[in-house]
């Protein structure tokens, strides 16, 4: 089975490679035989590449301890579906998973291209071979999983015990999702600059797998912050670190991605910015790849040191080079003739995309600098996460207050801008003071960014209110989904704010202790009573868990709740690894660590953490996902909504879906 998967690979390296000069040749000769046999090759690469990655699934399903890679990342009690996930545990497997994605969405995409006949397409299929090659050739000369050991081993070392989480199943595929989804934006709009830009239906389609990438990358990121907060066990969800940042750089400028390729659509304006976005955004994604799997950083998300760093980074600078090269060349036409320099929304539309680029500069630098220096000069430093909450919390601070202000802004329409602005006055007044004195006089700060944000949510709703209105009197049938569809923008800024301001109520408030007890001793810390009701030990075939009980002390005396909190030492390792007990309630989540425990004096040391408004920073994540999800719901049940097809019906249309195009515009 390893063999046949390492022949699978050189066979996709091979139909990759074909697809690239098959397609080009098409493309600039006008060779309908070259299109059709490039096509062919990415089924091929498609089929070949699907072969690999189903026998790397039945080597780590079957166990065959043979392969290094199996013998790396599974155990015989490892349970299946960690089996599976071990498929992105490592290097070699996470690498064939990407090229798996990229190389089933060309065939998509390919498929889709056949019933339309779309004359950009052959550029399309190079980009998309080149990317799908890229890695494709990584797992066959640099880190693939199917080399064999010198002999085979009984047992293999297991799943790292951090990643045997259901969230890990989840997390990493959604991220995956979101990276590689946004080849098709990347790969149309190199495609349209080759070509030549038009406005063409090809940027409807780049719009839509923005807001699938967009979706699947937002899932992701909350994903694996609640991953990060149930098993690190330090309290927190977002510590900063390189690879979390990595995955916040192409949200950032997807999201302004989002909003300016629209403003492309309706008015002509940004467009060299939306084409600037399209291709930072997906270089980001390729730049995430490289800091995980380079080894330049040191990361409990990062894989270990290997010999990818040099190939990602020289395969980042030759598509960036040929990207901005394209850019360049084709500049004097990506420039509006006429723009329409007014219309709903244009000055915070571009607020909103300064900001956007400011904080992806901001998160950046932070993430590289340590980098620079190791470089230029020889000097280890690390760029605290204070850096990063002095940087980027003004500007987070400023989306919301765009928000907040945005009916006063030009281009929109508000009856009455005077009785509004007394009406918010009035509000954010009392919202202040109210908030201010609720907190003893003690943080402003925290009732100055809840003031903005019920305003900002008060922006929001009416917007809300007036869409969905219109959406629903103005369309002839479908109405529920028209009403839905209108809704999704919205929705997604509400849980942007929502979030905002949980994290606001939770960087501010939250409070840590720690507290050594024996079994029956009651203690207060971090504002909480805690009282240790047990502690018990159990030998495990590769641990020994030790299991304390813990009751939570209510203001009245009574018990609130009790809560299990576990630490495993691992025999073979001697590493720890604690398994946190959280008790959730709508206003706070109690936190509680078992960091030591004695069963010999039944003594325990406990961290404990008071976590305000935690719950909804998961809601705001979960309502900003389904947001995107209504902005790409169908027009009509029953509707194809694949993305090439559905978004090319109308090939001479200049303005695509007024209504429900302009909702990202006006936020």
């Amino acid at each position: 089975m390893s063999e046949l998967g390492s022949y699978a690979i050189a066979l996709a390296l091979a139909a990759a490679l074909w697809a690239v000069v098959a397609s080009i040749i098409g493309a600039t000769r006008k060779r309908d035989d070259f299109v059709r046999s490039a096509e062919g090759a990415v089924y091929a690469m498609t089929l070949a590449v699907c072969v690999a990655a189903g026998s790397l699934l039945t080597l780590l399903m079957t166990g065959d301890f043979s392969v290094a890679y199996v013998a790396d990342y599974t155990s015989k009690s490892l349970a299946i579906p960690y089996r599976i996930a071990a498929m992105w545990a490592g290097q070699g497997g996470s690498l064939l998973l990407w090229a798996w994605f990229s190389a089933i969405l060309a065939a998509v995409i390919v498929v889709q291209n056949r019933r339309k006949n779309w004359e950009i397409a052959p550029y399309a299929v190079t980009t998309f071979a080149v990317v799908t090659g890229l890695f494709v050739g990584l797992v066959l000369f640099v880190e693939s999983p199917f080399k064999l050991l010198p002999a085979p081993v009984a047992d293999g070392q297991g799943l790292n015990p951090l990643l045997q989480n259901p969230l890990q199943i989840i997390h990493p595929l959604a991220l995956y999702g979101g990276y590689i989804l946004y080849t098709v934006p990347f790969a149309l709009t190199i495609s349209a600059l080759v070509a030549g830009p038009s406005k063409g239906p090809w940027v409807k389609v780049a719009t839509r797998w923005n807001a699938y990438s967009w979706i699947a990358l937002t899932a992701g990121i909350i994903l694996g912050a609640r991953w990060a907060y149930a098993e690190l066990g330090w309290g927190g969800y977002w510590g900063w670190d390189p690879v979390e940042n990595a995955s916040l750089l192409p949200w950032l400028t997807g999201t302004a991605l989002l909003h300016t390729t629209l403003t492309h659509w309706k008015t002509g304006r940004l467009r060299v910015l939306g084409f600037v976005m399209v291709i930072t955004t997906f270089i980001l994604c390729l730049f995430g790849t490289f800091l995980t799997r380079s080894g330049v950083i040191s990361s409990v998300h990062a894989f270990g040191e290997s010999g990818l760093g040099p190939i990602m980074g020289a395969a980042i600078f030759i598509i960036l080079l040929v990207s901005g090269g394209l850019l360049v060349w084709r500049l004097p036409m990506l420039r509006a003739p006429k723009s329409d320099a007014q219309g709903h929304g244009w000055v915070g539309q571009r607020a909103l995309a300064v900001l956007m680029i400011a904080l992806t500069v901001a998160v950046l630098w932070g993430t590289m600098y340590p980098l620079f220096l190791r470089v230029l000069r020889n000097q280890e430093i690390s760029v605290t996460p204070e850096f990063f909450r002095a940087v980027c919390t003004p500007l987070g601070v400023a989306v919301l207050a765009i928000f907040a202000v945005s009916p006063f802004l030009p281009g929109q329409t508000v009856a009455n801008q005077r009785r509004e602005a007394v009406v918010r006055g009035v509000v954010a007044a009392v919202t202040f003071v109210g908030l201010y004195a609720l907190s003893s006089w003690q943080n402003p700060g925290v009732a100055l960014v809840l003031t903005i944000s019920l305003l900002a949510l008060m922006s929001v709703a009416r917007k809300l209110w007036q869409r969905v209105g219109s959406a629903w009197s103005s369309s002839a049938d479908s109405r529920v989904l028209a009403a839905l569809r209108a809704s999704g923008p919205y929705v997604a800024h509400v849980g942007l704010i929502v979030m905002l301001a949980a994290v606001t109520l939770n960087a501010s408030l939250q409070q840590e202790g720690r507290v050594t007890l024996k079994v029956g001793d009651t203690a207060t810390v971090a504002g909480q009573t805690v009282k240790v009701l047990d502690l018990n030990a159990a030998q495990l075939a590769e641990s020994t868990a030790f299991v304390a009980r813990v009751a939570l002390i209510g203001r009245d005396g009574g018990t609130m709740a009790v809560i299990s909190t576990e630490q495993d030492q691992f025999t073979s390792t001697g590493e720890t690894h604690a398994n946190v007990g959280i008790h959730v309630r709508p206003t706070e989540d109690i936190y509680v660590v078992l960091e030591a425990a004695d069963t010999g004096t039944k003594e325990v040391t406990l961290n404990v953490f008071t976590n305000p408004a935690v719950l909804w920073i998961w809601m705001g994540g979960l309502v900003m996902a389904i947001g995107g999800l209504l902005f790409v719901l169908p027009k009509r049940i029953g509707a194809p909504r694949m993305a090439l097809e559905t978004l090319h019906e109308d090939e001479d249309e200049d303005e695509p879906e007024p209504e429900h195009d302009q909702e990202l515009v006006e936020a």
